[in-house]
C-alpha cells in the first residue's frame, strides 16, 4: 500500500521498486493519500479484504478491453460495414456513436420495481454449461439524436 503514499522504493523481495521509474512533471506534483487517513485505511482494507484476495488471481493478464469492445459495437450499431459511407458522413455516424456511447456507456443498473437489482442469467461458451450473472442495465437514451437513427 505505500505506493498511494508517495513511496516507491519497497522492503519486499518481489517488489523493491516501483517499476514506473521516475516520476516527473504532473505525475510528480499529484496528491498522495496521507498514512493513518480514513481514506488510506478504507482503501488498505479493501485491498486487504478476503473477497479481493480471491477475485485478482482470476483476473486475465494485461489490460481489460471490454469497454473498447463495446464502443466497437456501437459504432457498427451507427456505421454498418455492409454499407459505403462517403467521409463526411462515416464522420458523422462515428461522432454520433461516440455521443451515444458517452451518454449510455456507464448506465446504472435496472431495479425492480421493490428496488431489488435486476440480473439475468447468461451461459458463455467458455464456461461449458455453467452460467453467469449478468447486470441489466437500464435503457439506453436516444431521445436527443434524430429519428433517422434512432431504433
Amino acid at each position: 500500500m505505500v505506493h498511494v503514499h508517495n513511496v516507491h522504493v519497497h522492503e519486499g523481495e518481489h517488489f523493491p521498486r516501483c517499476s514506473h521509474g521516475d516520476l516527473e512533471g504532473r505525475e510528480r506534483r499529484k496528491k498522495w493519500l496521507k498514512p493513518g487517513t480514513k481514506v488510506s485505511v478504507k482503501l488498505e482494507e479493501l485491498v486487504q479484504s478476503r473477497q479481493m484476495k480471491k477475485d485478482i488471481p482470476k483476473q486475465p493478464p494485461g489490460p481489460q478491453t471490454s469497454s473498447l469492445e463495446a464502443f466497437h459495437r456501437v459504432v457498427n450499431h451507427f456505421a454498418p460495414k455492409m454499407f459505403p459511407f462517403s467521409y463526411h458522413g462515416i464522420l458523422c455516424r462515428l461522432r454520433l456513436a461516440a455521443l451515444h456511447y458517452n451518454e449510455n456507456g456507464m448506465r446504472d443498473q435496472a431495479t425492480t420495481k421493490q428496488g431489488e437489482k435486476r440480473f439475468t442469467v447468461v451461459f458463455p461458451k467458455f464456461k461449458a454449461g455453467d452460467y453467469s450473472l449478468k447486470e441489466v442495465k437500464v435503457d439506453c437514451t436516444f431521445g436527443s439524436y434524430p429519428s433517422a437513427f434512432s431504433h
